[in-house]
């Protein structure tokens, strides 16, 4: 059963992703981490890991589908982001691979930018994990340039009990990610000079705790904070700092605020101003409701509120974007 699972994973990811934008690490991905604020590389749990620190699927031991739109950015109206992917965990060691695939289009079909990615974590000790991205990006314009490039990413995630309460099974993760280690460039077939492909450097922290005062234990908090380095050529001029917080209640309803703060910015990178996030996570316990092993859906929605700001990019605005993502979770 296991084996026909990947295999049917596998095939369904194949057919989306012949229907992101490249090298742009700014962007975010799935409505748990957006809503967030982006803070998300200390976190590092689910399908959202593979972007923000991909050390984290050593921990994720269920098999996952997910489709999510939108990715939190005021764009266009006729641009829009899909991003596709799937986690499968390994039985005979504690990791899991992924893969996932962005799709940024304009309504117009002669514009597109796509992004592949390959993605594995292991633990190496009960509390180390590493993990890397094999990232692929390919660019389509005016039916004739076509642009490609690959870069690799590296990530390391510590996972313990918490330093305040350890038999009460708080949670605190340390992690970081660095996203296109090499610096390499995105080439295109004619009119056009190589590209060099955006660097990120993240690095986070989260802390999870059922509160003293939650006597029914059905209630759990967790707090997450990220500072985020963007560059080319290993030079870092634009700095954000992220912070969220989620609340879980029951197992089956989540509540969820953060924010991005701008630390600083530069002329390549131009000030985008803060952003304020705010979602909300159903869990449908299918195993539960029909006696089926264990098998749920998650769905998860996240609003961006973007400031009134003069950007040369965006305009004068004050807007919000909306991004929703649905999850399939079979621990088979």
């Amino acid at each position: 059963m296991n084996d026909s699972f990947f295999y049917l994973l596998f095939l369904l990811t194949f057919c989306f992703s012949q229907y992101g934008q490249y090298g742009d690490y700014n962007a975010s991905r799935f409505s748990r981490s957006i809503g967030l604020g982006n803070a998300y590389t200390g976190v590092a749990e689910g399908i959202e890991t593979t972007f923000y620190n991909s050390a984290g699927l050593a921990d994720v031991e269920e098999y996952i589908i997910a489709y999510s739109n939108g990715d939190g950015r005021v764009i266009d109206s006729d641009l829009t982001s899909h991003d596709f992917g799937i986690v499968l965990p390994s039985r005979r060691s504690k990791g899991s691979f992924s893969f996932t695939y962005n799709d940024f289009r304009k309504a117009d079909p002669l514009w597109r930018q796509r992004l592949y990615r390959l993605h594995i974590g292991t633990a190496v000790t009960p509390t180390v994990s590493l993990g890397g991205s094999i990232n692929y990006y390919r660019m389509d314009l005016y039916g004739e340039t076509n642009g490609n490039g690959w870069d690799f990413s590296l990530s390391f995630l510590y996972n313990d009990s918490g330093i305040i309460r350890k038999k009460i099974d708080d949670r605190l993760k340390i992690g970081f990610q660095f996203q296109n280690v090499l610096g390499l460039n995105v080439k295109y077939n004619k009119g056009f000079v190589p590209q060099s492909l955006f660097q990120l450097f993240r690095v986070g922290m989260s802390y999870s705790l059922m509160p003293i005062i939650n006597y029914t234990n059905k209630i759990r908090l967790m707090v997450a904070g990220d500072v985020s380095f963007q560059g080319k050529g290993y030079e870092f001029k634009s700095i954000r700092g992220n912070i969220g917080i989620e609340i879980e209640l029951y197992r089956y309803f989540y509540l969820r605020c953060g924010s991005e703060n701008e630390l600083q910015s530069s002329d390549v990178f131009p000030s985008i101003g803060d952003v304020y996030r705010f979602g909300l996570g159903v869990r449908v316990p299918l195993h539960e409701i029909f006696n089926l092993e264990y098998f749920d859906i998650f769905l998860d929605y996240s609003d961006s509120h973007w400031p009134e700001k003069n950007v040369e990019y965006l305009g004068s605005i004050e807007r919000q974007y909306y991004t929703y993502t649905i999850q399939i979770r079979a621990n088979l």
